[in-house]
């Protein structure tokens, strides 16, 4: 993770959205859209269910090459 993105997410919030709102306890699927390097994706990873799958997808091949 870049410096500049050092605190870009609310880890708590993050969690609370997942377990509370959302109410996710089965694995998913994300696609994630301009994903950049995925960093949301490293993120969200952690927190959902055992089982669930990431797909980042970005315009800018060398952020693609960087999540790689």
């Amino acid at each position: 993770m870049s410096a500049a993105r050092s605190g870009f997410w609310n880890e708590d919030y993050l969690t609370f959205l997942v377990r509370q709102v959302w109410k996710i306890s089965e694995p998913v699927q994300v696609l994630d859209v301009g994903c950049g390097y995925g960093d949301l994706g490293l993120r969200l990873m952690e927190i959902l269910p055992a089982g669930s799958r990431y797909t980042g997808v970005d315009i800018h091949s060398g952020s693609l090459a960087l999540a790689r």
